[in-house]
């Protein structure tokens, strides 16, 4: 059972309630499975039929737009954000008000006829632009919190919320004890970039008022084309009247995928890639290449790397190498800088950084906290108790209909 810590260091900046924005701001679900039984494919998830998906999907309200596919994974971009599906790994990522929980029991039933068990759970979102327009769980992190331990907290659980500048950093974990000893799990490196009040000029690319432009497009005049491996496979989607989804994809496994919503009032974009080879990029790099094209006045940095003790085995540098960010971006000051070893063997650290209006080379009020520094244990501020569901089944996440 889960319990909320908040790691930071000074107070959480308050948001007013709208109900007059969508809501860029994406959940994220990812699920790790190990088989228990031998099985005649190494497929597992990618086995499941596009009726199933499609299944899947409905529960969360959202559905397939373009896709791509490799020797590795699938990629799907959605009508809200993307979905991601390897043998044994699922990564979903949705924005607006959808209901991506709602999905997990459909997800645990079809793994469960492919002889799959769950073995890692990561649930993560940034501070919502409007939270009080969400739906019952996603107000409130306790009540997600207490719908995934219905499914998840049977295996060591945990939440925290990591403080941060303008958005906080709300991520839920969960694993089984022998998660990490899987051989067919490797260790993820991966980087989540959350942009607000993002440059009008760059942001006048993604209005479609007519619905002619093509994803292509806005991925060329936009600059985005410069920012991505030369090598990687992309599926754009440019949405009417405005909006942007791509996916791209390697060889490798590696992935990326962006989402921009351009209204002005509430400009939101986002940025994820997901490596499994910790030196094919060098983050410095690839975050000032980032803010350079998309030029939020203020930005928060998800840094993740799983299976932390196996990297450090390998000797994979993170203070300033690949996977660290050394210095604030340029151009940026640094607002907060926060660390967590979470469970599952992987490592968080979480920045937020405020364009500076006054010079682009001014010195950045805090400096940031590499991963490989040890901090003091969190503050337990509060503890999250599980909530009968089986009193009131209306409210049972359990109760949905699984099959198919």
């Amino acid at each position: 059972m889960s319990h909320i810590e908040v790691v930071d260091d000074h107070e959480c900046t308050k948001f007013e309630p709208s109900v007059n924005g969508f809501e860029g701001v994406e959940k994220r679900l990812e699920v790790a499975f190990n088989p228990y039984t031998s099985s005649k494919s190494n497929q597992g998830l990618r086995s499941l039929s596009r009726q199933k998906l499609h299944y899947l999907l409905k529960y969360v309200g959202c559905t397939i737009v373009s896709e791509l596919h490799n020797n590795v994974f699938d990629s799907y971009v959605l009508s809200e954000s993307s979905l991601f599906i390897y043998p044994f790994r699922i990564i979903l990522k949705t924005c607006g008000k959808t209901q991506i929980l709602k999905c997990i029991s459909v997800l645990l039933n079809f793994a469960s006829k492919l002889f799959l068990e769950p073995c890692f759970c990561k649930y993560s979102h940034a501070t919502f632009l409007f939270p009080l327009d969400q739906p019952f769980p996603y107000t409130n992190f306790k009540e997600e919190v207490k719908y995934l331990d219905v499914f998840f907290g049977h295996m060591t659980s945990k939440a925290y919320i990591m403080v941060g500048d303008q958005q906080n950093w709300h991520i839920y974990s969960a694993s089984t004890h022998n998660y990490t000893q899987s051989s067919l799990l490797k260790p993820i490196y991966m980087l989540e970039m959350c942009m607000t009040s993002l440059d009008k000029g760059f942001l006048k690319h993604f209005l479609n008022p007519v619905g002619t432009k093509r994803g292509v497009d806005m991925t060329r005049d936009s600059g985005i084309a410069n920012i991505l491996p030369s090598k990687s496979l992309i599926s754009d989607y440019a949405f009417s009247p405005c909006g942007y989804s791509m996916n791209s994809m390697d060889e490798g496994g590696g992935l990326s995928t962006i989402h921009i919503t351009p209204e002005e009032s509430h400009s939101y974009a986002s940025f994820e890639v997901l490596v499994y080879n910790p030196h094919s990029i060098n983050i410095q790099q690839l975050v000032d290449g980032v803010l350079s094209c998309f030029k939020p006045q203020n930005v928060s940095i998800s840094i993740d790397v799983s299976y932390y003790m196996k990297c450090r085995d390998i000797n994979v540098s993170y203070e300033g190498d690949s996977w660290g960010l050394r210095v604030p971006p340029k151009g940026y000051g640094c607002r907060s800088s926060n660390r967590e070893e979470m469970l599952g063997e992987y490592v968080v650290t979480f920045h937020s950084f405020r364009r500076n209006n006054e010079s682009l080379d001014s010195i950045n009020p805090m400096s940031l906290l590499p991963l490989g520094i040890t901090l003091p244990n969190s503050e337990l501020v509060e503890k999250v108790m599980l909530l009968d569901y089986a009193s009131d089944s209306d409210h049972d996440p359990r109760s949905l209909e699984n099959e198919q």
